[in-house]
Protein backbone atom coordinates (compact mmCIF):
# COMPACT_ATOMS: atom_id res chain seq x y z
CA UNK A 1 0.00 0.00 0.00
CA UNK A 2 1.35 3.48 -0.99
CA UNK A 3 0.77 6.31 1.46
CA UNK A 4 1.10 9.37 0.05
CA UNK A 5 2.21 12.43 2.59
CA UNK A 6 0.33 15.48 2.94
CA UNK A 7 1.18 18.48 0.64
CA UNK A 8 3.18 21.12 2.33
CA UNK A 9 1.43 24.64 2.16
CA UNK A 10 3.32 27.05 0.38
CA UNK A 11 1.38 29.91 2.14
CA UNK A 12 2.59 31.20 5.81
CA UNK A 13 1.53 29.54 8.40
CA UNK A 14 -0.32 32.53 9.96
CA UNK A 15 -1.17 30.51 12.92
CA UNK A 16 2.37 30.06 14.16
CA UNK A 17 3.37 31.64 16.94
CA UNK A 18 6.26 33.71 14.87
CA UNK A 19 3.86 35.24 12.76
CA UNK A 20 2.00 36.41 16.02
CA UNK A 21 4.67 37.68 17.11
CA UNK A 22 5.67 39.32 13.94
CA UNK A 23 2.34 41.07 13.92
CA UNK A 24 2.89 42.37 17.38
CA UNK A 25 6.74 43.45 16.27
CA UNK A 26 4.55 45.72 13.02
CA UNK A 27 2.45 47.05 15.94
CA UNK A 28 5.15 48.00 18.21
CA UNK A 29 5.93 52.12 17.71
CA UNK A 30 7.25 54.78 20.02
CA UNK A 31 4.66 56.62 18.88
CA UNK A 32 1.17 55.92 20.39
CA UNK A 33 -1.62 55.17 17.96
CA UNK A 34 -3.85 58.46 17.55
CA UNK A 35 -6.60 59.57 15.04
CA UNK A 36 -6.03 63.29 13.84
CA UNK A 37 -9.11 64.60 13.98
CA UNK A 38 -9.67 63.26 17.43
CA UNK A 39 -6.36 64.47 18.77
CA UNK A 40 -7.09 67.56 20.63
CA UNK A 41 -10.40 65.04 22.42
CA UNK A 42 -7.68 62.44 23.30
CA UNK A 43 -5.37 65.17 25.04
CA UNK A 44 -8.35 66.77 26.69
CA UNK A 45 -9.39 63.49 28.45
CA UNK A 46 -5.95 62.66 29.43
CA UNK A 47 -5.43 65.55 30.96
CA UNK A 48 -9.08 65.79 32.69
CA UNK A 49 -8.19 62.05 33.73
CA UNK A 50 -4.66 62.70 35.20
CA UNK A 51 -5.83 66.10 37.05
CA UNK A 52 -9.19 64.01 38.82
CA UNK A 53 -6.12 62.40 40.78
CA UNK A 54 -4.66 65.18 42.20
CA UNK A 55 -5.99 66.81 45.44
CA UNK A 56 -6.45 70.94 46.04
CA UNK A 57 -3.64 70.36 48.96
CA UNK A 58 -1.08 67.87 46.20
CA UNK A 59 -1.58 71.04 43.69
CA UNK A 60 -0.45 73.64 45.82
CA UNK A 61 2.53 71.43 46.52
CA UNK A 62 3.59 70.52 43.52
CA UNK A 63 3.11 74.04 42.29
CA UNK A 64 5.00 75.32 44.65
CA UNK A 65 8.01 72.79 44.14
CA UNK A 66 8.25 74.03 40.66
CA UNK A 67 9.03 77.55 41.19
CA UNK A 68 11.72 76.44 43.83
CA UNK A 69 13.16 74.19 41.22
CA UNK A 70 16.51 75.53 39.47
CA UNK A 71 15.87 77.31 35.85
CA UNK A 72 17.58 74.37 33.88
CA UNK A 73 15.42 71.58 35.32
CA UNK A 74 12.07 73.75 35.01
CA UNK A 75 12.89 74.53 31.58
CA UNK A 76 13.60 70.77 30.96
CA UNK A 77 9.85 69.86 32.77
CA UNK A 78 8.17 72.59 30.48
CA UNK A 79 9.40 71.46 27.40
CA UNK A 80 8.44 67.45 28.70
CA UNK A 81 5.53 68.47 30.01
CA UNK A 82 4.37 70.88 27.00
CA UNK A 83 5.07 68.20 24.72
CA UNK A 84 7.44 70.07 22.65
CA UNK A 85 9.80 66.99 22.70
CA UNK A 86 8.33 64.59 20.29
CA UNK A 87 8.33 61.01 20.93
CA UNK A 88 9.15 60.99 16.63
CA UNK A 89 12.49 63.23 17.33
CA UNK A 90 13.70 60.79 20.79
CA UNK A 91 12.08 63.70 22.92
CA UNK A 92 15.04 65.99 21.37
CA UNK A 93 14.30 69.50 21.13
CA UNK A 94 13.99 71.18 17.93
CA UNK A 95 17.40 72.53 17.52
CA UNK A 96 18.92 69.06 18.92
CA UNK A 97 17.37 67.09 16.32
CA UNK A 98 18.60 69.66 13.71
CA UNK A 99 21.97 69.69 15.15
CA UNK A 100 22.10 65.84 14.84
CA UNK A 101 20.78 65.94 11.69
CA UNK A 102 23.76 68.45 10.34
CA UNK A 103 26.61 67.47 12.07
CA UNK A 104 26.32 63.58 11.77
CA UNK A 105 26.92 64.24 7.52
CA UNK A 106 30.58 65.15 8.74
CA UNK A 107 31.29 61.58 10.18
CA UNK A 108 32.54 58.65 8.91
CA UNK A 109 30.45 55.41 8.98
CA UNK A 110 31.73 54.34 12.62
CA UNK A 111 31.60 57.69 13.67
CA UNK A 112 28.32 57.26 13.10
CA UNK A 113 28.12 54.04 14.64
CA UNK A 114 28.86 55.43 17.73
CA UNK A 115 25.45 57.82 17.94
CA UNK A 116 23.56 54.47 18.68
CA UNK A 117 21.48 53.67 21.89
CA UNK A 118 19.75 50.54 23.25
CA UNK A 119 16.64 51.08 25.29
CA UNK A 120 15.39 48.16 27.37
CA UNK A 121 11.96 47.55 27.97
CA UNK A 122 9.38 45.08 28.98
CA UNK A 123 8.46 43.93 25.43
CA UNK A 124 11.97 43.84 23.94
CA UNK A 125 14.66 45.80 23.22
CA UNK A 126 15.14 49.05 20.77
CA UNK A 127 17.98 50.10 18.92
CA UNK A 128 17.74 53.62 18.74
CA UNK A 129 20.16 54.69 15.21
CA UNK A 130 20.87 58.07 15.92
CA UNK A 131 23.64 58.19 13.06
CA UNK A 132 21.22 56.57 10.37
CA UNK A 133 24.13 53.65 9.58
CA UNK A 134 20.62 51.57 9.00
CA UNK A 135 20.35 53.55 5.95
CA UNK A 136 24.02 53.50 4.34
CA UNK A 137 24.53 51.88 0.71
CA UNK A 138 27.22 50.06 0.04
CA UNK A 139 28.50 49.43 -3.54
CA UNK A 140 31.38 47.27 -4.55
CA UNK A 141 33.98 48.31 -7.26
CA UNK A 142 36.11 45.15 -8.36
CA UNK A 143 35.09 45.38 -12.11
CA UNK A 144 37.21 48.04 -13.33
CA UNK A 145 40.69 47.52 -14.47
CA UNK A 146 42.06 49.40 -11.73
CA UNK A 147 40.32 47.67 -9.24
CA UNK A 148 40.46 44.27 -10.97
CA UNK A 149 43.09 42.79 -8.00
CA UNK A 150 42.61 45.78 -5.77
CA UNK A 151 38.78 45.57 -4.67
CA UNK A 152 37.17 49.04 -3.48
CA UNK A 153 33.44 49.72 -1.34
CA UNK A 154 31.39 52.74 -1.65
CA UNK A 155 29.92 54.06 1.76
CA UNK A 156 27.35 56.11 1.02
CA UNK A 157 24.29 58.33 2.71
CA UNK A 158 21.11 59.85 1.61
CA UNK A 159 21.66 63.22 1.09
CA UNK A 160 18.33 65.09 2.04
CA UNK A 161 19.00 68.54 0.16
CA UNK A 162 18.95 67.42 -3.51
CA UNK A 163 17.77 63.13 -2.52
CA UNK A 164 20.50 61.70 -3.69
CA UNK A 165 23.49 59.18 -2.24
CA UNK A 166 26.27 61.25 -0.98
CA UNK A 167 29.35 58.65 -0.94
CA UNK A 168 31.41 59.62 2.50
CA UNK A 169 34.22 57.54 2.29
CA UNK A 170 36.33 54.37 -0.06
CA UNK A 171 37.04 51.40 1.76
CA UNK A 172 40.29 49.38 0.62
CA UNK A 173 38.58 45.80 1.34
CA UNK A 174 41.42 43.78 1.00
CA UNK A 175 43.15 45.99 3.14
CA UNK A 176 40.88 46.66 5.82
CA UNK A 177 41.06 42.60 6.60
CA UNK A 178 44.88 42.66 6.86
CA UNK A 179 44.77 45.35 8.92
CA UNK A 180 41.88 44.02 11.80
CA UNK A 181 40.76 40.84 10.84
CA UNK A 182 37.76 40.80 12.77
CA UNK A 183 36.54 43.77 10.74
CA UNK A 184 35.74 40.71 8.45
CA UNK A 185 31.78 40.38 9.97
CA UNK A 186 31.74 44.52 8.99
CA UNK A 187 28.60 44.78 6.64
CA UNK A 188 30.60 46.14 4.19
CA UNK A 189 33.39 43.52 4.07
CA UNK A 190 30.17 40.32 4.57
CA UNK A 191 28.72 42.10 1.51
CA UNK A 192 31.61 41.98 -0.68
CA UNK A 193 32.19 38.25 0.20
CA UNK A 194 28.62 37.70 -0.56
CA UNK A 195 28.55 39.47 -3.80
CA UNK A 196 31.82 37.75 -4.74
CA UNK A 197 30.34 34.30 -3.73
CA UNK A 198 26.89 34.54 -5.91
CA UNK A 199 29.01 35.35 -8.61
CA UNK A 200 30.93 32.05 -8.58
CA UNK A 201 28.10 30.26 -7.93
CA UNK A 202 26.34 32.03 -10.84
CA UNK A 203 28.72 31.24 -13.08
CA UNK A 204 27.53 29.48 -15.75
CA UNK A 205 25.00 31.93 -15.91
CA UNK A 206 27.44 34.48 -16.93
CA UNK A 207 29.40 32.46 -19.36
CA UNK A 208 26.30 32.61 -21.61
CA UNK A 209 26.75 34.03 -24.98
CA UNK A 210 23.66 35.79 -25.83
CA UNK A 211 24.76 39.15 -23.20
CA UNK A 212 20.95 38.54 -21.54
CA UNK A 213 22.81 38.40 -18.39
CA UNK A 214 25.54 41.10 -19.07
CA UNK A 215 29.52 40.15 -17.76
CA UNK A 216 30.89 39.43 -14.63
CA UNK A 217 34.19 38.02 -14.66
CA UNK A 218 34.08 34.74 -12.40
CA UNK A 219 37.88 34.61 -12.04
CA UNK A 220 38.10 37.41 -10.54
CA UNK A 221 35.20 37.25 -7.81
CA UNK A 222 37.84 33.63 -7.01
CA UNK A 223 41.06 35.61 -6.93
CA UNK A 224 39.53 38.21 -4.91
CA UNK A 225 38.13 35.41 -2.51
CA UNK A 226 41.32 33.84 -2.04
CA UNK A 227 43.06 36.83 -1.46
CA UNK A 228 40.45 37.43 1.47
CA UNK A 229 41.42 34.56 3.15
CA UNK A 230 45.13 35.51 2.90
CA UNK A 231 44.49 38.91 4.21
CA UNK A 232 42.75 36.98 7.37
CA UNK A 233 45.83 35.33 7.88
CA UNK A 234 48.18 38.00 7.30
CA UNK A 235 46.54 40.16 9.67
CA UNK A 236 46.13 37.66 12.50
CA UNK A 237 49.92 36.63 12.11
CA UNK A 238 51.46 40.46 11.88
CA UNK A 239 49.37 42.54 14.40
CA UNK A 240 50.72 39.84 17.42
CA UNK A 241 51.21 41.31 20.98
CA UNK A 242 54.93 41.97 22.27
CA UNK A 243 55.88 39.70 25.13
CA UNK A 244 55.22 41.99 28.41
CA UNK A 245 51.63 43.06 26.78
CA UNK A 246 50.75 39.33 26.54
CA UNK A 247 51.85 39.10 30.13
CA UNK A 248 49.85 42.35 31.06
CA UNK A 249 46.64 41.08 29.66
CA UNK A 250 47.07 37.79 30.96
CA UNK A 251 47.61 38.48 34.23
CA UNK A 252 44.39 41.19 33.89
CA UNK A 253 42.34 38.24 32.58
CA UNK A 254 43.13 36.60 35.73
CA UNK A 255 41.18 39.16 37.86
CA UNK A 256 43.02 38.75 41.21
CA UNK A 257 41.36 41.56 42.88
CA UNK A 258 38.44 39.49 43.22
CA UNK A 259 40.80 36.16 43.36
CA UNK A 260 41.37 33.83 46.62
CA UNK A 261 45.10 35.51 45.88
CA UNK A 262 43.60 38.48 47.56
CA UNK A 263 41.49 37.07 50.07
CA UNK A 264 44.48 35.02 51.60
CA UNK A 265 46.42 37.98 51.07
CA UNK A 266 43.50 40.18 53.61
CA UNK A 267 43.27 37.42 55.68
CA UNK A 268 47.19 36.88 56.29
CA UNK A 269 46.82 40.80 57.84
CA UNK A 270 44.48 39.56 60.89
CA UNK A 271 45.58 39.26 64.69
CA UNK A 272 44.38 35.67 64.93
CA UNK A 273 46.10 33.90 61.53
CA UNK A 274 48.63 36.66 61.16
CA UNK A 275 50.57 36.41 63.98
CA UNK A 276 50.57 32.55 63.95
CA UNK A 277 54.22 31.90 65.04
CA UNK A 278 53.43 27.77 63.59
CA UNK A 279 53.59 29.30 59.16
CA UNK A 280 51.77 25.44 58.45
CA UNK A 281 48.78 26.74 61.15
CA UNK A 282 48.80 29.85 59.39
CA UNK A 283 48.55 28.70 55.86
CA UNK A 284 46.22 26.01 57.01
CA UNK A 285 44.00 28.90 58.71
CA UNK A 286 44.40 30.80 55.63
CA UNK A 287 43.23 27.36 53.28
CA UNK A 288 40.15 26.77 55.75
CA UNK A 289 38.81 29.97 55.06
CA UNK A 290 39.10 29.95 51.34
CA UNK A 291 37.37 26.81 51.39
CA UNK A 292 34.55 28.10 53.42
CA UNK A 293 33.71 30.87 51.60
CA UNK A 294 33.62 28.64 47.97
CA UNK A 295 31.20 26.10 49.56
CA UNK A 296 29.45 29.57 50.57
CA UNK A 297 29.21 30.95 47.80
CA UNK A 298 28.49 27.61 45.77
CA UNK A 299 25.26 27.58 47.91
CA UNK A 300 24.33 31.01 47.20
CA UNK A 301 24.77 30.11 43.38
CA UNK A 302 22.68 27.16 43.42
CA UNK A 303 19.69 28.78 45.34
CA UNK A 304 20.01 32.21 42.55
CA UNK A 305 21.43 31.24 39.43
CA UNK A 306 20.70 34.74 37.77
CA UNK A 307 21.80 37.20 39.99
CA UNK A 308 20.30 40.44 39.49
CA UNK A 309 22.25 43.80 41.36
CA UNK A 310 25.64 43.96 41.40
CA UNK A 311 26.22 42.78 45.17
CA UNK A 312 24.14 39.39 43.88
CA UNK A 313 26.99 39.30 40.99
CA UNK A 314 29.94 40.31 43.27
CA UNK A 315 29.48 36.88 45.83
CA UNK A 316 29.97 34.26 42.87
CA UNK A 317 32.54 36.50 41.47
CA UNK A 318 35.75 33.57 42.42
CA UNK A 319 33.62 31.37 40.34
CA UNK A 320 33.05 33.10 37.39
CA UNK A 321 35.74 35.51 37.01
CA UNK A 322 39.08 34.10 38.39
CA UNK A 323 41.33 32.80 37.07
CA UNK A 324 42.81 31.53 39.98
CA UNK A 325 42.19 28.17 42.11
CA UNK A 326 42.43 27.97 46.03
CA UNK A 327 44.81 24.72 45.67
CA UNK A 328 47.14 27.35 43.29
CA UNK A 329 46.75 29.76 46.27
CA UNK A 330 47.77 27.36 49.12
CA UNK A 331 50.33 25.67 47.29
CA UNK A 332 51.99 29.43 46.86
CA UNK A 333 51.90 29.82 50.88
CA UNK A 334 53.57 26.58 51.20
CA UNK A 335 56.54 27.22 48.97
CA UNK A 336 59.65 29.43 49.82
CA UNK A 337 58.47 32.65 48.09
CA UNK A 338 55.22 32.40 49.50
CA UNK A 339 56.81 31.50 53.31
CA UNK A 340 58.17 34.99 53.59
CA UNK A 341 54.04 35.93 53.81
CA UNK A 342 53.25 34.20 56.68
CA UNK A 343 53.32 34.16 60.43
CA UNK A 344 54.87 37.21 62.12
CA UNK A 345 58.16 38.44 63.09
CA UNK A 346 59.53 38.02 66.58
CA UNK A 347 58.25 41.61 67.42
CA UNK A 348 54.83 39.95 66.76
CA UNK A 349 54.34 42.02 63.36
CA UNK A 350 52.74 40.47 60.40
CA UNK A 351 55.24 39.24 57.48
CA UNK A 352 52.76 40.18 54.90
CA UNK A 353 53.58 42.50 52.24
CA UNK A 354 51.95 45.65 50.19
CA UNK A 355 49.70 43.52 47.54
CA UNK A 356 51.32 44.85 44.69
CA UNK A 357 54.74 42.95 46.33
CA UNK A 358 52.42 39.86 47.13
CA UNK A 359 50.72 39.69 43.68
CA UNK A 360 54.20 40.21 41.98
CA UNK A 361 55.67 37.73 43.72
CA UNK A 362 53.08 35.08 42.94
CA UNK A 363 53.04 35.94 39.74
CA UNK A 364 57.28 35.15 39.39
CA UNK A 365 56.36 31.37 41.55
CA UNK A 366 53.62 30.89 38.80
CA UNK A 367 55.91 31.68 35.78
CA UNK A 368 58.89 29.61 34.61
CA UNK A 369 60.95 32.64 33.09
CA UNK A 370 60.38 35.26 35.33
CA UNK A 371 61.86 36.73 38.59
CA UNK A 372 60.27 39.37 40.49
CA UNK A 373 61.95 42.06 39.25
CA UNK A 374 61.28 41.17 35.73
CA UNK A 375 57.17 41.14 36.53
CA UNK A 376 57.25 44.33 37.63
CA UNK A 377 59.29 45.91 34.66
CA UNK A 378 56.46 43.65 32.06
CA UNK A 379 53.51 44.88 34.09
CA UNK A 380 54.75 48.47 33.85
CA UNK A 381 55.31 47.99 30.14
CA UNK A 382 52.36 45.70 29.15
CA UNK A 383 49.95 48.47 30.75
CA UNK A 384 51.51 51.29 28.54
CA UNK A 385 51.20 49.34 25.33
CA UNK A 386 47.79 47.86 26.31
CA UNK A 387 47.08 52.05 25.87
CA UNK A 388 47.08 51.77 22.41
CA UNK A 389 44.57 48.64 22.53
CA UNK A 390 41.05 48.81 21.05
CA UNK A 391 38.44 50.11 23.88
CA UNK A 392 35.97 48.47 22.30
CA UNK A 393 37.18 44.66 23.82
CA UNK A 394 34.26 42.37 23.11
CA UNK A 395 35.77 38.68 24.62
CA UNK A 396 35.85 38.98 28.89
CA UNK A 397 37.21 37.81 30.74
CA UNK A 398 39.12 34.92 29.10
CA UNK A 399 41.09 34.12 26.04
CA UNK A 400 40.61 30.90 26.91
CA UNK A 401 36.91 31.20 27.04
CA UNK A 402 35.67 33.91 25.06
CA UNK A 403 32.48 35.28 25.87
CA UNK A 404 30.66 38.18 24.93
CA UNK A 405 26.63 38.95 23.92
CA UNK A 406 25.45 39.91 20.80
CA UNK A 407 25.02 43.80 21.47
CA UNK A 408 28.83 43.89 22.20
CA UNK A 409 29.87 42.31 18.85
CA UNK A 410 27.63 44.18 16.97
CA UNK A 411 29.33 47.59 18.13
CA UNK A 412 32.91 46.57 18.40
CA UNK A 413 32.30 45.31 14.02
CA UNK A 414 30.46 48.25 13.52
CA UNK A 415 32.29 50.93 15.33
CA UNK A 416 35.60 49.48 13.83
CA UNK A 417 37.35 52.10 11.60
CA UNK A 418 37.60 50.17 8.21
CA UNK A 419 40.90 50.95 6.28
CA UNK A 420 39.85 54.15 3.67
CA UNK A 421 41.54 53.88 0.10
CA UNK A 422 41.08 57.71 -0.25
CA UNK A 423 40.17 60.68 1.76
CA UNK A 424 36.78 62.01 -0.09
CA UNK A 425 35.18 65.37 -0.15
CA UNK A 426 32.46 65.82 2.11
CA UNK A 427 29.43 67.92 1.13
CA UNK A 428 28.89 70.49 3.36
Amino acid sequence: MVTTQPKRSLLPDTASPLAELKELANKADLNSPTVDSLTRHEHYLWARNVLQTYSADEEVRIQFEITELPNRDRQNLELRATRRTLASRFHLSTEEAEKLVTERRKLRFHERAQLFKVLHSHSGIAWLDLGEILFARIKIDDNSPEREDNPHAYVSFPDERNRSQRIVETIDILGSVRNNPACVGHPVIAFAIHHWQRVIQSGKLFKRDDNLCGKLDVEIAKRNLEAMGNALTKGSTTNTYSKELAFFLSVQRLNLEASPLKAAWERLSLPHVGKLIDKAACVSAVGSHLRDREQTEQKQAEQNPYPVDEAERNQTKWMDCSGVSIKEVIEFLKSDDGQQFVGCDENGESLRERWVFFQNTFLAWCSTDLKHGSVQQYMAIGKKESESIDPNEIYQPSLLLPTTDVIGTLFYVLTTPLLRACVPAIAR
